[in-house]
């Protein structure tokens, strides 16, 4: 039996889906969706969502890591905040991990500022940067290295707190 070869391209959906994700993750708090909980705590994905807008539909991640840090040391809130520390790390391997890059290249919204400054490129036909090959090597080993150092920032301005979280400064 012969196969027929499908017209369909998914790479069609790619626009709408991003569009409907990034309208999803802002907009929806603002429409009347309350911040989603599981198990009592905010749900925080791996997607920058600003935690002091009060109809937000999902927690950022790196103010649920800088947050929960410091609760660590705490006696009176430590199991708690190694359940949601655990609850984060599973919402991060669980979208990263198994959605892998098509978390970041459907969902997120940086994915779809990506792809907008690519059409726009394209609309001005301006050429694309070819980098040499070192150039990529180089670049592939910074990107590690601008993430270590935001979760490392991160965890320098908490610090103070983190260290201070057993005495009372008042």
């Amino acid at each position: 039996m012969k196969r027929r070869k499908s017209s369909f391209n998914i790479a069609a959906l790619r626009l709408p889906v991003q569009l409907a994700a990034a309208a999803a993750l802002l907009y929806l708090g603002t429409l009347g969706l309350k911040l989603v909980t599981v198990f009592g705590m905010a749900l925080a994905v791996p997607t920058f969502s600003c935690h002091y807008i009060d109809n937000r539909f999902v927690n950022c991640a790196l103010y649920e890591l800088q947050f929960r840090l410091p609760q660590v040391l705490d006696p009176a809130t430590w199991r708690s905040a190694l359940a949601a520390l655990g609850a984060l790390a599973l919402m991060f391997a669980l979208s990263v991990g198994i959605l892998g890059r098509a978390w970041c290249g459907w969902v997120c919204p940086l994915g779809l500022l990506q792809d907008l400054l690519t059409r726009v490129r394209v609309l001005l036909r301006l050429p694309a940067v070819d980098l040499p090959e070192h150039w990529r090597a180089g670049l592939r080993t910074a990107r590690y290295a601008l993430v270590a150092a935001t979760v490392l920032l991160l965890l320098s301005i908490g610090a103070p707190h983190f260290f201070m979280a057993r005495y009372r400064l008042d």
